[in-house]
């Protein structure tokens, strides 16, 4: 039987998103640990799996630098931005897993 622990980590402010995603019963077999700083931090989205961002309110372009320069391979990262900062990330959208719109 397997077993996968998955390490969420959440950057930025809280948006309501992060909470719901905390509340969540883990599927059969898996665990979740979730992580969480106002700031990007090189050491956490190394450690993670997966990288919700929700990047108002900060150098957008600068926090998805550090994250995917940061993050493992084989991480996923999530963007929670708005329709006006997506232009500013486009030459590093490609190395993101999903864009979610806020509001949602």
């Amino acid at each position: 039987m397997y077993h996968c622990h998955i390490h969420f980590y959440f950057v930025g402010q809280e948006s309501g998103v992060f909470s719901h995603i905390k509340q969540s019963v883990p599927l059969e077999h898996f665990t979740y640990t979730f992580t969480e700083s106002q700031e990007p931090s090189a050491s956490l989205a190394a450690a993670s799996d997966v990288i919700f961002a929700a990047l108002q309110g900060m150098d957008a372009s600068e926090c998805l630098r550090l994250l995917l320069d940061s993050k493992r391979p084989e991480a996923e990262c999530i963007l929670l931005t708005d329709a006006q900062t997506l232009p500013l990330l486009t030459n590093r959208l490609p190395e993101v897993a999903d864009i979610w719109r806020l509001p949602l």
